[in-house]
């Protein structure tokens, strides 16, 4: 019989402690964020809204976060490329091409990613990277 591979998950405890290390982010930078953490299949799993944010920050997170997992890479990429002339991408579906999406990768496993909305998007991305500064390393 073969042996079946384990798969990693993105466990409720370290997405709460995620979505807290990013609204504390925010706020020391003076901010208020909508923050998306969705699995490996794109469904949300956690959402936090910071109060005086403006609600059409919701979808640009969620759409972050998807458009980051189902590429398994962040969605600056895709704004990088977009910038650069490859306006193609735009066709695809889930590719949201604004940074401040980021995947969850434990090794080269993923896991699930984040959106980030509500600043620029080098804001965005710096309080997404506080959840990417939880996930354990292999």
């Amino acid at each position: 019989m073969t042996n079946l591979p384990t798969k990693l998950y993105l466990p409720h405890a370290l997405t709460k402690s995620m979505l807290t290390a990013c609204e504390d982010k925010a706020r020391a930078m003076g901010l208020a964020m909508t923050i998306a953490i969705v699995d490996d299949g794109g469904h949300l799993v956690a959402f936090s809204r910071m109060e005086g944010v403006h609600a059409g920050t919701i979808e640009l997170a969620i759409g972050k976060a998807r458009s980051s997992v189902m590429f398994k890479r962040p969605t600056a990429k895709f704004e990088e490329s977009v910038a650069a002339g490859t306006i193609g991408l735009l066709k695809l579906p889930n590719v949201l091409p604004f940074g401040g999406g980021i995947p969850f990768l434990v090794g080269t496993q993923l896991i699930g990613a984040i959106g980030v909305s509500g600043g620029s998007v080098s804001q965005d991305m710096q309080v997404a990277s506080a959840a990417i500064d939880l996930l354990p390393t292999g």
